[in-house]
């Protein structure tokens, strides 16, 4: 996902500054772990149950304790959760960054938002998140926009062999998508909107897994576009897909700032995107297509004009 797409560059830039890094997961262990450790990043996975979990702080700020950790930094409600307590019990200076209002719209998690700067160092990625901050909880959030690497620019060679690679002709116009298959990723739009402009030449490159894969597929078969759309699964190897896309896309119902726009862009990529969260900002001086959430025909029209 992308905040572990962000702690890894995180992580690699604090080893200029001789910080060491360590990445404690508690929900589950998976793929993009070797990553983190090839970069040099300790990792563990203190495995936990389902529900709430009462004990997780208190093994968590044993970890703390034992690695002599001088900092924690958590990302969303959860790990805010979890480790703003353990950190309160190793008594560890906490920083929380916040990626999403999304998951403010259960009253009880708007209430943990509410204690927040009470107990971390709130950090936002976005101006917009920092302003739905002061309005909702009436509190200052600094903000630190995401950022990436900008790599060199492919080139005819790269994309011909990332195409190769992917099984894509090079004849094809690529619309690509990093993102989880979720429903407020709504890639379900993608798909429609693909449909809708009817190009033989066009398709439609899904990075990522998730609950609405198998939804997705038989989307893709009812709109009888079954064979232009393709399912990558999970990747971790994103910046060698990048080169065979035309352009990225995101039709999320929220954002932050995306990562996955940011990494596009940095590869010379056009975007086309709802006009959520901060990707209103991210776009405001060029640079892609912005459409209205659920606005089918506008996000068509984007896909269609380049």
């Amino acid at each position: 996902g992308g905040i572990e797409r962000l702690v890894l560059p995180l992580g690699r830039e604090l080893q200029t500054h001789g910080v060491e890094s360590t990445v404690l997961a508690y929900t589950a262990d998976g793929p993009f772990r070797p990553v983190l450790e090839s970069a040099g990043i300790q990792t563990a996975f203190l495995k936990s149950g389902v529900g709430v979990q009462i004990v997780l702080p208190g093994r968590l700020a044993v970890e703390l304790r034992r690695r002599r950790v001088d900092v924690l930094h958590t990302h969303h409600v959860g790990p805010f959760l979890y480790g703003g307590a353990a950190a309160l019990l190793a008594r560890v200076p906490h920083l929380h960054t916040e990626h999403s209002r999304e998951l403010y719209d259960v009253p009880r998690r708007r209430a943990i938002g509410q204690v927040m700067p009470r107990l971390a160092r709130v950090v936002t990625v976005s101006e917009e998140l920092s302003a739905y901050r002061a309005l909702t909880f009436g509190d200052v959030a600094e903000t630190i926009r995401n950022g990436v690497a900008v790599p060199e620019l492919p080139t005819p060679a790269t994309r011909a062999a990332a195409r190769g690679a992917l099984g894509l002709p090079t004849e094809t116009f690529v619309s690509g998508s990093v993102a989880r298959l979720s429903a407020e990723k709504n890639p379900a739009a993608l798909i429609a909107a693909l449909h809708r402009i009817q190009l033989p030449n066009a398709r439609v490159v899904l990075v990522g897994d998730g609950p609405e894969r198998a939804s997705l597929v038989a989307l893709a078969a009812t709109l009888g576009v079954a064979e232009r759309v393709h399912f990558l699964g999970v990747r971790n190897d994103v910046e060698a897909i990048l080169p065979a896309f035309d352009l990225i896309a995101l039709t999320s119902h929220r954002e932050g700032l995306p990562l996955a726009l940011l990494e596009g862009m940095a590869t010379g990529l056009p975007v086309v995107a709802t006009a959520v969260g901060g990707i209103v900002d991210l776009l405001s001086d060029g640079g892609g297509i912005m459409a209205p959430d659920g606005e089918q025909n506008t996000l068509a029209s984007a896909l269609l004009a380049y």
